[in-house]
């Protein structure tokens, strides 16, 4: 008896195992999120004193919401905070914190920032970096929570 008891435990276990492992992967799977961070600026040679506009896009690439992203978006020395708008979510231009209490699976939110080119930056290549600071699940792909884009800034215009 302790040899059938064996192998008939032994083919209960494989089955068990075959069969839940699928779902529990399956469903982990699909409860992940993977965030993505994509910037853009509308000028990348402006004059010293233009307005220039970076575009921030966020963007849950998984099938399940992200709750509590915070995207750090601090403006770089050589540029001055004029005002923002987001799609979703609250952008606090002192911290440079872009909060989003939650993002569905597919789907995108924007950030705008404008911001005025300083004085005696002529020359200079300014870097704005916006990066995924924080999210409540487990992200699939932290490779792409960060982007980054230059501009280089020319000298004001003599007329002004």
């Amino acid at each position: 008896m302790g040899k059938n008891y064996l192998a008939v435990l032994a083919i209960l276990s494989t089955a068990l195992f075959a069969f839940a492992l699928p779902t529990h992967a399956q469903s982990f799977a699909e409860a992940r999120t993977d965030l993505s961070v994509g910037a853009t600026v509308d000028n990348a040679a402006p004059r010293e004193g233009d307005t220039i506009t970076y575009n921030v896009e966020l963007t849950n690439h998984g099938q399940q919401s992200a709750t509590n992203v915070q995207v750090d978006h601090i403006l770089p020395d050589g540029v001055t905070y004029v005002s923002s708008s987001a799609t979703r979510g609250v952008y606090v231009g002192g911290t440079g914190v872009w909060a989003v209490a939650d993002l569905d699976g597919g789907a995108t939110a924007t950030l705008s920032v404008k911001a005025r080119v300083d004085r005696g930056t002529a020359g200079e290549t300014i870097v704005d970096v916006a990066r995924v600071a924080h999210v409540d699940q487990r992200d699939g792909n932290p490779g792409n929570d960060s982007a980054r884009v230059e501009l280089t800034a020319l000298a004001a215009d003599r007329t002004e």
